[in-house]
């Protein structure tokens, strides 16, 4: 065990190099199950051990609350499914939903040109998921604020170029030119680990072997809080109820309302007043209610006219 070295990294270097024994054993193996296999070995020896018991670590496609969009399958998710639950079908794969994904990790038994593009489409889909926001007022209208994308990375057991200072960077620049790297990082066990920071890439390299595999197990568990942390408290039923379902209102007496509409999104809701409100109201210019519809930001407007309140709720009157 060298100086730099301590007892915790020297177990999990051992633990490392014995995973990518079996893990490239198992991808020498030309049947259909075997990168299933693979990808097993690295999510139970490498990664499980490592997540707290909160963060989820699966297999699956990613979905998104604002569209019909589904991901193609990714090998390795990390998720935190106390922000939203997985909905998992036979105990290893998922369709989770993209507020709770925080790293997704393709696996590649040998990397070449042609994987190396189908890992960045992929990723690049990924970067064009809507996230809903997870912060609210009080009165539950949503608060519009910055979150974090998952970070889409790749790990290889091989590569079809020698080892090189930045040889799989450059081939991956060449792919991603006129377009960002979306695949933040990049891991090839035994010729290193490069991620990309403030327009460069970083390489570590392999001082003793395992080195490289380590350092990008390391970027993971350093950086994935820092992604959850942006995510705020989702909303289940943001994914449960249907926008622009049919919504009745029915006054309960205890505060003024007025039944609206989102000019957007068409969503309806029902907007309260003060309780010493005038019983009449002349909005023959419409109402406009003073917050944004929760759902796209929208005007919440009510038709123009004169409003009586009954039984609790204002209603336009209508000539005879």
């Amino acid at each position: 065990m060298s100086e730099a070295d301590n007892v915790y990294r020297s177990i999990l270097r051992a633990r490392v190099n014995g995973a990518l024994t079996m893990a490239r054993a198992a991808g020498g193996i030309t049947h259909n199950g075997m990168k299933g296999r693979v990808r097993e070995i690295l999510i139970r020896e490498l990664f499980r051990p490592l997540l707290p018991a909160d963060i989820g670590i699966t297999s699956g496609q990613i979905a998104t609350c604002k569209s019909q969009k589904l991901s193609r399958e990714h090998d390795i998710i990390i998720f935190d499914g106390s922000i939203l639950p997985a909905m998992s079908f036979d105990g290893s794969t998922a369709i989770i939903p993209i507020e709770s994904v925080l790293y997704t990790i393709e696996v590649k038994s040998t990397l070449s040109r042609s994987e190396l593009e189908g890992a960045h489409r992929s990723a690049k889909e990924l970067a064009e998921f809507d996230y809903l926001p997870g912060r609210s007022f009080r009165d539950g209208v949503e608060i519009q604020h910055g979150v974090a994308n998952l970070n889409s990375t790749l790990f290889a057991l091989n590569s079809d170029l020698s080892p090189s200072m930045h040889g799989e960077v450059k081939r991956y620049k060449g792919i991603y030119v006129g377009d960002v790297p979306h695949l933040k990082a990049l891991c090839v066990a035994g010729s290193g680990y490069w991620y990309e920071v403030n327009g460069s890439w970083i390489k570590f390299g392999n001082e003793a072997e395992g080195d490289d595999v380590l350092a990008f197990m390391g970027g993971v568990m350093n950086t994935y809080n820092m992604v959850r942390a942006t995510r705020g408290f989702q909303k289940i039923g943001e994914y449960l109820i249907k926008v622009g379902a049919e919504f009745q209102s029915f006054p309960s007496g205890t505060t003024p309302t007025i039944n609206v509409k989102c000019e957007g999104c068409e969503d309806k809701a029902v907007v309260s007043f003060p309780s010493n409100v005038d019983v009449t109201q002349d909005w023959t210019q419409g109402f406009v209610a003073p917050q944004a519809c929760p759902k796209c930001a929208g005007k919440l407007i009510a038709p123009p006219g004169t409003y009586s309140l009954t039984d609790g709720l204002f209603v336009l009157n209508v000539a005879h």
